[in-house]
């Protein structure tokens, strides 16, 4: 039976106790018939360490750390104690870089004693001699066998490059100037050596320097711009300037190529004009009216847009500044201005119309005060110019009809999506000269409203007396015709054209998108822009597999009743240069639940995309999701269920997978 600290022990016959390390033995009342016989109490020894582990984190090349190690005997019993260092060697280092302190290392050569209840303090250095990382232990052997084992583990040496991962530009407008100064850090204990730093491609808006005091700010290959080696905590500054040339939103990355194994390269996003809210006015620097007819109201109509990609806008007031003649006026203000503010969401537009009426032959001026929440362009202060004439305004007359179509022309036009409308304004006359054929010499068609998410525009130009004009989405469009006489003055009201397309399918799918990194994308060709892929599933099938996934391979497949071709779906537009759209069409559906999908086919180097989905059931728009991020080539967004019966619905889905599930 072993002893128990602080137990008395009895015995049946008489027991001889020896004690490792020569401890003292009390034996008493020793008998052959074992009756009642009984021994002092006999006390083990306990060791403690502290701390129970060691770990030497932040020491650099050429420098040395130290650390305390206390052993406390616990018991009032003397211990013997040999203690031993072990660094444990590798393939690639070989060093021994853990000692002891002082005269340590000679003593703890041989056996060491520690009275009872008394403590005693080590001293351990580590003093690297290269970038490896080291481990080891301290072992304490004590006494009877026992032992206590302290581990050593180090960080490997290395340098560490740090800066900030985003830098946030905030509201910057068009011709401004915004100005950030950043450092880049080694953190690292090994030297950092720096290579090159570069803004990724299409940012022209973006640009940066290496300031050396006062104005002085050298560019990144001029001699000494910024040392190639940082030691530990060392900076370089970076001077980061945004220029913008408009009031869209802007994205780049900085990057800086260096020697640490962990970031190559370190990338640091800037963002600019993203995170406030944004006004855009048309006509915002100068609206000019021209020559305008004495008696008569010249129109122009103004465009709000918020141009936040995040954040909404709120206009406050739309206002003739002081100071401008009568002669100009605004009207037709939208929502529920002068009184209530008006607020457009996300991508939101609202219109509003600036009158001229001249009474004499001379030449106006005004201000248009429009204040917001666009704290960069508040009050937007925009001229206005007008000169009286005698010479009579033209008219211009508009219409327009559904290409493909029997139906006459008219200025209101309903149809589906996906129609071409040819548009007319060969109507349009000059009161001066109403018998003179070319007394038009200038035609200026505008959008003033179309869908969110549209990228339409005029064929050839808005120029021309008969463009046409492809309905991408579905939704309404605002068309409006202003024309010049010979004298190049202007209608004083415009014509206008409105057209609603509205799906005529049981369901209509409408995917769009937007990639910040093309520069345009309503240019076309292969390769011009980035590539997404609308899938929509049959229950009996899989993703990207024909017959029952309907997608650019499979545009036409045959559903339901084999026999039937109104049963089918089927893909409209399969876009492979950025936008969108890509819709499907699908009449007469099974009482089953299809899905819905959208696939990154691929980038073609122009970076993450933002994808717009629509469902329309019956005609009628009931599921609405915008802006998903999908960061690359292989991304895989299935979307949503469309279940189909006597109450259709649409049931989100929302997931995002590395290629298709």
């Amino acid at each position: 039976m072993g002893s128990t600290r602080g137990a008395v022990v009895n015995r049946a016959a008489c027991i001889a106790v020896t004690m490792w390390a020569a401890l003292a033995i009390g034996l008493a009342g020793c008998s052959e018939d074992g009756g009642g016989g009984n021994f002092a109490a006999i006390e083990d020894v306990i060791l403690l360490a502290d701390p129970t582990s060691l770990t030497f984190n932040s020491t650099g090349l050429g420098e040395q750390s130290q650390q305390l190690i206390t052993i406390i005997n616990q018991s009032s019993v003397e211990a013997t104690m040999r203690i031993t260092l072990v660094e444990d060697p590798t393939p690639q280092d070989q060093k021994r870089e853990l000692s002891w302190v002082g005269a340590l290392a000679d003593e703890f050569r041989n056996e060491v004693l520690l009275g009872g209840n008394q403590s005693r303090t080590l001293l351990l250095s580590y003093a690297p001699e290269d970038n490896f990382r080291d481990t080891g232990r301290v072992v304490i052997d004590y006494n009877d066998g026992r032992s206590i084992t302290i581990p050593i583990e180090t960080n490997e040496i290395a340098p560490d490059i740090d800066g900030p991962p985003r830098v946030l530009f905030g509201r910057v407008p068009a011709g401004g100037h915004g100005q950030k100064t950043i450092s880049i850090q080694n953190v690292g204990r090994a030297p950092l050596e720096v290579g090159q730093f570069f803004l990724g491609d299409d940012a022209p808006e973006f640009s940066f320097c290496f300031p050396q005091g006062g104005e002085v700010c050298l560019e990144a290959d001029a001699t000494g711009a910024y040392p190639g080696t940082l030691q530990y905590l060392e900076t370089i500054d970076v001077q980061l300037n945004y220029n913008p040339v408009d009031d869209g939103e802007d994205t780049t990355e900085l990057k800086v190529q260096s020697n640490d194994p962990d970031e190559q390269p370190l990338t640091i996003s800037l963002n600019a004009n993203g995170e406030e809210p944004c006004i855009l006015v048309s006509n915002e620097v100068l609206l000019d009216f021209g020559t305008g007819f004495i008696g008569g109201i010249s129109q122009r109509t103004m465009t709000i847009s918020n141009c936040s990609p995040t954040k909404a806008l709120t206009v406050d007031s739309i206002l003739m500044g002081g100071g401008s003649d009568e002669e100009f006026f605004v009207s037709s203000l939208p929502g529920g201005l002068p009184g209530t503010p008006l607020t457009l969401d996300i991508e939101g537009t609202a219109s509003f119309v600036v009158n001229y009426a001249p009474v004499a032959e001379e030449v106006n001026q005004g201000t248009i005060e429009i204040v917001s929440n666009d704290v960069a362009k508040s009050p937007l202060s925009i001229p206005l110019n007008g000169r009286g004439s005698n010479n009579a305004c033209p008219t211009p007359v508009a219409t327009a009809r559904e290409v493909g179509t029997a139906r006459p022309p008219s200025s209101a036009i309903d149809t589906i999506p996906l129609a071409t409308i040819q548009f007319d304004a060969g109507e349009s006359f000059d009161p001066d000269s109403p018998d003179v054929s070319d007394a038009i010499i200038g035609y200026e068609w505008t959008i003033i409203e179309r869908p969110t998410d549209s990228t339409t525009r005029f064929v050839p130009n808005g120029s021309d007396p008969a463009p046409t004009l492809f309905l991408d989405l579905a939704g309404v469009y605002v068309v409006e015709l202003r024309v010049y006489d010979q004298q190049n003055t202007p209608s004083c009201e415009t014509a206008r054209v409105n057209i609603l397309a509205t799906p005529n399918e049981d369901v209509h799918v409408q995917l769009v998108w937007d990639t910040p990194g093309d520069p345009d994308q309503t240019d076309g060709g292969t390769g011009n822009g980035s590539d997404l892929d609308l899938h929509f599933l049959h229950p009996a099938g899989n993703w990207n597999e024909p017959p029952w996934d309907c997608f650019w391979r499979n545009i036409e497949p045959n559903w339901a009743n084999i026999n039937v071709q109104t049963d089918d779906p089927s893909l409209d537009i399969d876009d492979i240069d950025g936008a969108g759209p890509e819709n499907v069409n699908l009449n007469n559906p099974e009482n089953i639940t299809y899905r819905v999908g959208a696939y990154y086919f691929s980038d073609h180097g122009f970076g993450p995309s933002y994808t717009s989905i629509r469902i329309f059931l019956s005609q009628v728009l009931v599921f609405e999701y915008r802006d998903k991020y999908l960061e690359r080539t292989g991304s895989f967004w299935d979307i949503s269920t469309i279940e189909w019966g006597p109450s259709p619905r649409v049931n989100q889905i929302d997931q995002v997978y590395d290629g298709f599930p």
